[in-house]
C-alpha cells in the first residue's frame, strides 16, 4: 500500500511539473537622464565665410536622443527573436531616424519618400549595396552580413547620411522625445542593459566615420521576470563612448 501511494505521489508530481506554465515575459522600461551641458549641434563641413551667432535666437543645443539606442543583451543561450524587416524611411535629404537598429538576419529596407535618387554606399562594405540610384517611391532591401555599425553615405549628396546598428542578438528600444524607453515583451532571464550612441557622421565621404559606440558607463545587470522593471539611466557628461 505504501509503494502504491509513493507511486501515485510521484505521478502527480510529474504531472504538475509537465503542465507548469512557462516563465512569463516581463516589461523593462525606464528613462535616460542626460547631462545638462552638451553644447551646440555639430555642423557638417564649413561655409565660405565663418558662421555667426543669431542675435535674435539662441543657437540650438545638441539633441542626442535620435542618435541613441537602448539595448538589452541576453545571457548566453537565450532564444533569439525571429528575423523581421526593419523599415528605414528616407524623407527628402535626410532619414526620418538618423540611427536605426536591427539584428543579424533582419532585412533592412530603405524606402525613398523623397524626390531625389540617392546612390548609397556602405563605408567599408562596398559590395553590400547595389551600385544604382534609389529612385523616388522605390525600396532598397539589404540583409547585413556582419554585426557592428553600418554607415551609409549618398555618393551624389555627401550630407545625406544614415547609421544602422546591427546587433548579433538582443532587444533594442528607441527613447522618445521625453527620453523614455520600453521593452514590452522580454523573455524571462538575465540581461545586460547598455546604451549605444552614434552621433552624426561628420567625416569626409571616404574617411573613417565619426566615432560611435557603447556609452562609457557601468552596465546595468538585471533579471527579467513577470514583473515590470523600471530604471533611470544616468548618462555621463559629453556622452563618451568606449573604444
Amino acid at each position: 500500500m505504501t509503494a502504491r501511494r509513493l507511486l501515485c505521489a510521484a505521478a502527480l508530481w510529474l504531472g504538475l511539473f509537465a503542465f507548469a506554465p512557462a516563465a512569463r515575459a516581463g516589461v523593462v522600461a525606464g528613462k535616460l537622464e542626460l547631462p545638462t551641458e552638451l553644447g551646440p549641434a555639430p555642423l557638417l563641413g564649413r561655409a565660405f565665410v565663418p558662421r555667426l551667432a543669431n542675435p535674435l535666437a539662441p543657437t540650438p543645443g545638441l539633441d542626442p536622443v535620435p542618435h541613441l539606442v537602448v539595448v538589452l543583451v541576453p545571457a548566453d543561450g537565450a532564444v533569439a527573436p525571429k528575423p523581421t524587416t526593419i523599415t528605414w524611411e528616407l524623407r527628402g535629404e535626410s532619414f526620418a531616424r538618423p540611427l536605426v537598429a536591427a539584428r543579424l538576419g533582419d532585412t533592412l529596407e530603405i524606402r525613398n519618400g523623397g524626390r531625389g535618387a540617392p546612390r548609397f554606399v556602405a563605408h567599408g562594405q562596398p559590395q553590400l549595396l547595389p551600385k544604382k540610384p534609389l529612385n523616388p517611391s522605390d525600396r532598397l532591401a539589404v540583409t547585413p552580413t556582419q554585426a557592428g555599425l553600418l554607415d551609409l553615405i549618398d555618393q551624389a549628396t555627401p550630407h545625406l547620411r544614415g547609421r544602422a546598428l546591427i546587433l548579433p542578438a538582443g532587444y533594442y528600444a528607441y527613447p522618445d522625445a521625453n527620453r523614455r524607453f520600453e521593452f514590452p515583451d522580454v523573455p524571462a532571464g538575465d540581461y545586460t542593459l547598455r546604451v549605444f550612441y552614434a552621433p552624426r557622421n561628420l567625416a569626409a565621404a571616404d574617411a573613417t566615420p565619426t566615432a560611435a559606440g557603447w556609452i562609457d558607463r557601468p552596465d546595468d545587470k538585471l533579471t527579467v521576470g513577470a514583473k515590470r522593471t523600471d530604471l533611470t539611466l544616468k548618462l555621463p557628461p559629453a556622452l563618451p563612448v568606449k573604444p
